[in-house]
């Protein structure tokens, strides 16, 4: 019962990305709640090409950190990166569960980000979203956070794939496809 919920649930997501993208509704953003070293964050959703599983990555040394290896994931080989070394937790940790796909140029390889776990889907108004000072390694891919108006919610950091992107190296652009 549970292994279905998950694979309608996962369909659904998943479906969301085979559709063009649409202006944000009445200035609402869709985030992905996400945790990452225990702590809560959002992607918006915008920014994601899709979601895999933990899959199986062939370590290659490398002198980016947070350098997981590379994955087979839809017929082609993406390169992995942990999300919290590269948001300053530390070195590369292995207790993921998530690959959040970015969205890439099509003339460039596509990049995966390993998390810990999905806490949900988020609909925010703009006024919920507040900059924050980009005075160290941790602001720079987290330029913002998400206050809901809820007082059991906690303050998210709002990742940024582009930023992160940028930082690889990596192009960003049209959405990852899976197709050669």
């Amino acid at each position: 019962m549970m292994e279905e919920r998950l694979r309608i649930l996962r369909e659904s997501f998943d479906r969301t990305f085979a559709l063009p993208p649409v202006a944000p509704a009445q200035g609402r953003e869709s985030f992905l709640a996400i945790r990452v070293a225990g702590d809560p964050y959002v992607v918006r959703l915008r920014d994601l090409a899709g979601l895999e599983r933990r899959t199986k990555i062939a370590p290659l040394p490398g002198v980016t950190p947070g350098f997981l290896g590379l994955a087979a994931i839809r017929g082609r080989l993406v390169p992995v990166y942990s999300l919290d070394a590269l948001l300053g937790y530390g070195p590369a940790r292995q207790e993921w569960r998530w690959l959040a796909l970015c969205r890439a140029d099509e003339s460039a390889e596509p990049a995966g980000f390993a998390f810990e776990a999905i806490e949900g889907l988020i609909q925010a108004s703009r006024s919920e979203i507040h900059a924050v000072s980009r005075d160290g390694v941790l602001q720079a891919h987290v330029p913002e956070v998400l206050r809901v108006a809820s007082p059991e919610a906690p303050v998210y950091g709002v990742v940024s794939i582009k930023s992160i992107c940028a930082s690889l190296g990596a192009p960003r652009g049209a959405p990852f496809t899976g197709k050669e």
